[in-house]
């Protein structure tokens, strides 16, 4: 994750056994223990989160799955510089948003190749 970008982040929840799990939690900033955001993932196990870190701080993703077990799960250390990629498709056109930080020069200039 990117410090102060908003953060597209795809997951896939599944049982040891590799089929979907349908879970629901929430992302809680762990210093301050506070909900950030809630988030779920459909019948096929998929799900998004959209997430704006700061820097220094830790989140966590507390979730249940369809039999009401609890689990937590941290996510991944912020990075204080980098670049974020999200693409969607809109009326059958894949539109593309960069996004970096201010924080470091070396990634001024960036190359994006797309295929179909």
């Amino acid at each position: 994750m990117i410090a102060w970008l908003e953060n597209h982040i795809a997951f896939k929840a599944s049982f040891a056994d590799g089929s979907p799990a349908k879970i629901t939690g929430q992302i809680i900033e762990v210093e301050r223990d506070k909900i950030i955001d809630s988030f779920y993932a459909n019948d096929f196990g998929l799900g998004k989160i959209i997430l704006t870190p700061w820097l220094r701080k830790n989140y966590m993703a507390v979730w249940k799955d369809e039999n009401g077990i609890t689990k937590q799960t941290k996510l991944p250390v912020i990075n204080p510089a980098g670049v974020v990629l999200h693409s969607e498709i809109s009326n059958n056109q894949i539109i593309c948003d960069i996004a970096k930080n201010k924080s470091n020069d070396s990634l001024n200039e960036l190359h994006l190749l797309i295929q179909s």
